[in-house]
């Protein structure tokens, strides 16, 4: 009267294709699924992206109105389900090949995303110790430091980060993703605050001029 079915999924090497810019690759993935009347649920999934771990899990409810959507060849409503994405200190240097004339081969970074039902968002980024290449007269973009807090769809810059040719600067802001037009690759509502202290704003063989920055 009430079955339930498992099923594990693995794979080990997936991409996406037909892209014009460098895709990440994708390999090891395993993904352990649960499924009842009631209820889809990923009870354990990962996979490597570049090489770094990415763990999953998740759930939707099957109700009335998932399968009616189904009929009618709809996506179901996403924001119902439940899902959490954990990266734990990812290596930077493993993406270098996708962005080879910025990023160095330095840093790490970690995430913790949640969803939970009614499309509420929370979680935290953060990445440590990141480098660029040179860029032009200023040279490379030291000891990149960011953490980004996320709660219901609204994004907080805290903690910024970074040095260029000794000088320091920090940077803090908030942006506010309740509309969906950021997903068709507009800006969002946003404000940020760059700081500078003893920048280099002037490299040149003859001359260094430094000065403070504030731009908000």
């Amino acid at each position: 009267k009430a079955p339930t079915w498992k099923m594990s999924v693995t794979a080990q090497q997936g991409q996406f294709t037909g892209l014009r810019q460098p895709a990440p690759e994708f390999s090891n993935l395993e993904l352990d699924l649960e499924l009842n009347r009631d209820l889809l649920r990923l009870a354990a999934g990962q996979v490597l992206i570049q090489g770094q771990r990415v763990t999953l899990t998740g759930e939707v409810p099957l109700d009335r109105e998932f399968w009616a959507e189904l009929n009618r060849k709809q996506v179901p409503d996403w924001q119902k389900a439940r899902a959490q994405v954990v990266v734990d200190q990812a290596e930077l240097s493993a993406f270098e090949p996708l962005f080879p004339k910025l990023l160095a081969r330095q840093g790490e970074l970690s995430l913790d995303l949640e969803l939970s039902p009614g499309g509420k968002l929370a979680g935290q980024l953060s990445i440590e110790h990141a480098r660029t290449l040179p860029l032009g007269n200023m040279g490379p973009v030291r000891d990149i430091g960011l953490n980004v807090t996320l709660n219901n769809r609204a994004l907080d810059l805290r903690g910024g980060s970074a040095r260029i040719g000794g000088g320091t600067l920090t940077l803090s802001g908030e942006a506010d993703l309740r509309g969906g037009e950021w997903r068709k690759g507009k800006l969002p509502p946003f404000t940020l605050t760059l700081r500078g202290a003893d920048v280099p704003l002037v490299r040149e063989p003859e001359a260094i001029i430094r000065g403070d920055l504030l731009l908000g």
